[in-house]
């Protein structure tokens, strides 16, 4: 790696670019990018990310970042969705007061909003998923 190459990788990786993002933008395999930065870590020039990827606030921004672009998390139409059965749900109260909050500015009824929510959270963990299990 060069000097130019290794400061591109250091600056994508502070950065909490995703593993798979920083061997796309400098074309190598995403072994490589793992390869790399098990090396720079030894050397001490990067910092080992948390277990299970990017670090959990850079996700959240990642994820919506994809949903004001629309590439992901169209909640699906009523007729989409099938029929609709009742669950129990245990919520913190402060959890609850959040979406009855969001609910009402949004003119939707307790249960879409939750609804809404778990779609969008669908969205977000199922391409992490997939990326996990190639």
């Amino acid at each position: 790696m060069t000097p130019d190459e290794e400061r591109a990788f250091i600056a994508l990786w502070n950065a909490g670019t995703e593993t798979a993002t920083i061997a796309r933008q400098l074309g190598i395999p995403q072994g490589t990018v793992f390869s790399r930065a098990h090396t720079l870590v030894r050397q001490g020039k990067i910092q080992p990310r948390p277990r299970g990827g990017a670090y959990p606030t850079q996700r959240r921004q990642a994820a919506l970042a994809r949903v004001s672009a629309g590439v992901s998390a169209r909640t699906p139409l009523p007729a989409e969705r099938g029929k609709s059965l009742r669950w129990n749900l245990h919520l913190s109260e402060g959890l609850r007061t959040r979406i009855k909050a969001l609910a009402a500015s949004r003119g939707l009824q307790d249960s879409q909003m939750v609804e809404e929510l778990l779609w969008l959270a669908l969205s977000v963990v199922e391409p992490r998923h997939q990326d996990l299990e190639t």
